[in-house]
């Protein structure tokens, strides 16, 4: 049985631990002309913790944890920096993006009939096949992209733009930043990363027992039961 994607939503939710938090705020730049990025995302993985910067490239977090932080901008290679909340406290960050270049070539052009069935293969090993996962919905499969593997019977795929999966069951909105996936129709063999950050779908309350209910028996709360001798 397939729990893939659904399963990262555990971590999301449930594995934060109570941190000190700092500002964190800085610029975002073209690195070619050090023009100002405006609207570039600015997050720490795994968290719903972000900002988008203004006209102006600036950004602001006041809620900031120690993580990765992912910059990332339309057209843009993607930067990931490594923030300590108590070394940055008091700085002000400059990031500098560079343009991303072209690589169509890498791109396959299939017929419908083929990216149709691709697209069920990386639905089925990303969300998985559970109750759970179906649940949940990416809704904006025409971002994936699918490349030459360069393997037989292999798949590959990344996103240019980040995957938008909506959740009802747990009442979340996670964009998923897709860097690479692969899967092998021989072997089963799959896997893939990518950069997380997720949003609160209305009032917890309505989304409360269901999360619990996620929670307790997953493989996290087993392992936190272990270290607390439970």
């Amino acid at each position: 049985m397939l729990t893939r994607f659904y399963n990262i939503i555990f971590c999301l939710i449930f594995s934060a631990t109570v941190c000190a938090q700092q500002n964190f705020a800085g610029r975002v730049l073209n690195e070619k002309d050090d023009t100002p990025l405006s609207g570039a995302s600015i997050y720490i993985n795994n968290t719903s913790i972000g900002s988008i910067s203004n006209d102006k490239g600036e950004f602001f977090i006041s809620n900031a944890i120690s993580g990765d932080v992912i910059i990332s901008s339309i057209g843009y290679e993607r930067l990931v920096f490594k923030l300590n909340t108590k070394e940055a406290a008091g700085k002000w960050f400059v990031f500098k993006l560079a343009k991303k270049e072209t690589m169509l070539t890498d791109v396959l052009i299939l017929p419908d009939a083929t990216r149709k069935r691709f697209l069920r293969l990386f639905t089925e090993n990303f969300l998985g096949i559970t109750e759970e996962a179906d649940m949940s919905k990416i809704t904006n499969l025409n971002a994936i992209n699918f490349a030459n593997p360069n393997e037989k019977y292999a798949i590959k795929a990344y996103s240019d733009t980040p995957l938008i999966i909506v959740n009802k069951k747990l009442g979340y909105t996670i964009k998923f930043e897709l860097v690479d996936f692969y899967f092998n129709e021989n072997t089963g063999q799959s896997s893939f990363y990518g950069y997380t950050r997720y949003e609160e779908m209305g009032d917890k309350k309505r989304w409360k027992k269901n999360r619990e209910k996620a929670y307790y028996g997953s493989t996290l709360h087993f392992f936190r039961s272990l270290i607390n001798n439970e």
